[in-house]
C-alpha cells in the first residue's frame, strides 16, 4: 500500500472507530500492542507504517480494522512527556502479568481513556488532506 493510500486508510479507520468494539491487548512476553478500533472476525495481514506501527486489514475485505505496535513498552519509555503509546499499555487489557507499576497507575486514574487519547492523538498528526477525502 502506498503511503498516500495508507494514510487514507488511517483517516478512514480513525473516522469509522466503532467504541463498542475498541479494544486494547498487551502482550508483555513479545512487547505487541493491538488496537482494534472495528470489529473483524476474519484472517488479517499487517501493512508496516513506521516505528514499528502496522496497520491490520482483513485479508478478504482489504478493509483496515486497527494496529499493532511492535515493540511498544520500549517505545513508550522513548516517547517525550504526554507521548500516546504509554497511554494506550496503560489501558490495555494484559495477555501475561500486569506490571506492578501500571497496577498502581490504573488504581489512582492518572491517564485518560485510550480511546479518547488514540482519537485525540491521530487528530493530531492525520494530515488534513487525508482526513477530507
Amino acid at each position: 500500500m502506498e503511503a498516500t493510500r495508507t494514510q487514507e486508510a488511517i483517516a478512514q479507520l480513525m473516522s469509522s472507530a466503532d467504541p463498542e468494539h475498541f479494544q486494547l491487548k498487551y502482550e508483555q512476553w513479545s512487547d505487541l500492542l493491538y488496537i482494534t478500533l472495528r470489529a473483524n472476525s476474519a484472517p488479517s495481514t499487517a501493512i508496516q507504517l513506521q516505528n514499528g506501527w502496522l496497520l491490520r486489514v482483513n485479508r478478504e475485505t482489504d478493509e483496515p480494522f486497527g494496529f499493532m505496535v511492535e515493540n511498544a513498552m520500549w517505545q513508550a519509555s522513548q516517547e517525550d512527556e504526554g507521548g500516546i503509546l504509554f497511554d494506550l499499555i496503560e489501558h490495555a487489557d494484559f495477555t501475561d502479568a500486569e506490571p506492578v507499576e501500571l497496577k498502581h497507575q490504573r488504581s489512582i486514574g492518572i491517564y485518560p481513556a485510550g480511546f479518547d487519547a488514540l482519537t485525540a492523538y491521530f487528530d493530531e498528526v492525520t494530515p488534513k488532506s487525508a482526513k477530507a477525502r
